[in-house]
């Protein structure tokens, strides 16, 4: 049975006149795990790496019930701005970056009796922009519910924060 198939056979080697051609170059934009992480980073719903739906980010309309009446503080209306312009950042250093200039290290207010060994020597203080060069204090609750963020990714953003407070090189994002 005669075909007209052509059959190419391809042999690895350094052999005279066999080309290989040129090699792929990476495009990491296509890629499953880039295109994942940039979803996240920008509050859309994506494909976690065991093949789960995550549903995106909610903007919280709840109730802060600290002493601080938080929630009096910043209009429902600032708080949207804040979060939509937190994830429209869609880069996991730029947000880290933005959690440090938001928040504020200093050290603890009042030492007690020598005997007591506290580890604790900071103390932090959680701000979030009102207008441009006005900061309001707010509780961590708060926060972390402005920002949809967790109590992990807060401490180690503020983890390459130094000892003075100055800001340094965000952390790459090393997933």
């Amino acid at each position: 049975m005669p075909s007209n198939e052509v059959r190419t056979v391809v042999q690895f080697g350094n052999e005279p006149g066999l080309s290989r051609g040129k090699k792929r170059k990476k495009n990491k934009s296509v890629w499953k795990r880039s295109k994942s992480k940039l979803e996240r980073n920008s509050e859309k719903l994506y494909l976690n790496s065991r093949g789960r739906i995550v549903s995106e980010k909610q903007f919280f309309h709840g109730v802060c019930s600290c002493p601080r009446k938080c929630r009096l503080l910043l209009s429902l209306e600032k708080r949207k701005n804040i979060f939509q312009s937190f994830y429209n950042l869609s880069n996991f250093n730029l947000q880290t970056a933005y959690i440090q200039i938001c928040q504020i290290v200093i050290n603890k207010g009042r030492h007690t009796a020598a005997q007591n060994h506290n580890k604790r020597s900071k103390t932090q203080i959680h701000t979030l922009p009102k207008k441009i060069g006005d900061i309001v204090p707010v509780c961590k609750s708060f926060f972390k519910k402005a920002l949809q963020v967790s109590d992990g990714r807060i401490t180690r953003a503020l983890i390459s924060k130094s000892r003075g407070g100055e800001l340094i090189i965000p952390p790459l994002d090393k997933r």
